[in-house]
């Protein structure tokens, strides 16, 4: 896969997000569990960066596919 630095920062603060997600999420009270609006902020924004995530992802394929196809020929 092709990134850059920028992609590498976009990769890192997803990571780092997801894993924060994560752990509040399994820290609540699973039984009672009522998310406050820091939760439902946190879990919006890391809905964000997984989205530029995949989007770096897919980008980068196509890229690859191209690139591929090109010295084919």
């Amino acid at each position: 896969m092709i990134r850059n630095n920028y992609e590498d920062t976009i990769f890192a603060i997803a990571n780092k997000l997801n894993s924060k997600l994560d752990n509040t999420l399994d820290n609540s009270d699973n039984i009672n569990m009522s998310l406050d609006k820091d939760t439902i902020e946190l879990a919006k924004l890391t809905t964000e960066f997984n989205n530029l995530v995949l989007k770096i992802i897919d980008g980068n394929t196509t890229v690859k596919e191209f690139v591929s196809e090109r010295n084919r020929n």
